[in-house]
């Protein structure tokens, strides 16, 4: 992601915490950003689009956060899991992404609400598959509706806490506190065989993300812009060469995904603190969930 790109994405986000979606209009976020209309519909489509990449930057993010906590370390540490979870509860509060959320919710756009319900199925998705490292595969049929169940506790939680505390609710003892009620409920669920959520509602869930997912060609793409712009500028060797290692290593029909995470973070911390590093990160996150995908897959 450009430094413009990403300066037209901010610009938009403070306009929607401050007047809400429905309330901004595409000559708001011109005007905010300065720039011209030519130049938005360069990077989006539209004013939806600018939304979801808005919410898809926080996830691709916390991916991102959530690979590198989970490097080295043991997948079955349920503290791990309490610190992974938080992240993007970190993140949206950071951004302030709750009142988008809000925003979203109270509108009458359809097309956003359907983003929103995407973001909560990859979400689910993503805890369910942690559920299973740390309580066991015997968990896998229910661990889906006990992710439900873990953000419908936190959701509601959240909720009735703003309404009767000035400071936000610390995401971490929060997400402490529910993992002890989930534990506790997972065995009861293994034991009475009870799962609302039936094997058929889970496919048809996992369809709905398998269409969604990040196509390898959109990451060739960013890496392809990328290795061209680092070749017209005077940048460090180990840039280019990582960037052509990743390229490689993605172009193959057979990838090696241990490889390609290996490379990932020294791939993007070779970025840091240059003009490349915002699209750096974004290849790294998209990167990582199309990893994600493909290890499913072979399972």
């Amino acid at each position: 992601m450009s430094d413009r790109k990403k300066q037209v994405i901010d610009s938009a986000l403070q306009l929607f915490i401050e007047k809400g979606i429905e309330q901004t209009s595409l000559q708001d976020i011109i005007t905010r950003a300065g720039i011209s209309k030519g130049t938005f519909y360069n990077y989006f489509a539209s004013k939806n689009e600018c939304v979801l990449v808005i919410l898809e930057r926080a996830r691709y993010e916390a991916s991102l956060q959530r690979q590198e906590m989970l490097a080295g370390k043991d997948p079955a540490d349920i503290e791990l899991l309490i610190q992974q979870i938080s992240v993007l509860l970190n993140i949206n509060h950071q951004q302030n992404l709750i009142a988008v959320y809000n925003s979203i919710l109270h509108s009458g756009d359809k097309e956003l609400k359907k983003m929103i319900s995407l973001h909560r199925l990859h979400e689910h998705e993503w805890l369910a598959e942690r559920f299973t490292d740390v309580f066991g595969e015997a968990v896998r049929p229910y661990s889906y509706e006990a992710a439900v169940l873990f953000y419908g506790m936190m959701q509601h939680i959240s909720i009735t806490w703003r309404m009767t505390h000035d400071a936000a609710l610390d995401p971490i003892k929060a997400a402490r506190t529910i993992i002890l009620y989930i534990k506790e409920i997972i065995p009861v669920m293994v034991r009475e065989n009870t799962a609302l959520l039936d094997l058929e509602a889970m496919e048809m869930l996992k369809n709905k993300i398998e269409i969604h997912r990040v196509p390898k060609g959109d990451i060739l793409h960013l890496l392809g812009r990328l290795r061209q712009d680092i070749s017209t500028k005077q940048t460090p060797k180990n840039m280019l060469d990582l960037a052509d290692v990743l390229f490689e290593e993605l172009s193959a029909d057979d990838i090696r995904i241990a490889v390609v995470e290996s490379l990932l973070r020294p791939f993007y911390k070779a970025f840091e603190d240059t003009p490349f590093a915002n699209e750096a990160r974004e290849i790294a996150a998209k990167t990582s969930q199309y990893l994600k995908s493909k290890t499913k897959q072979t399972k």
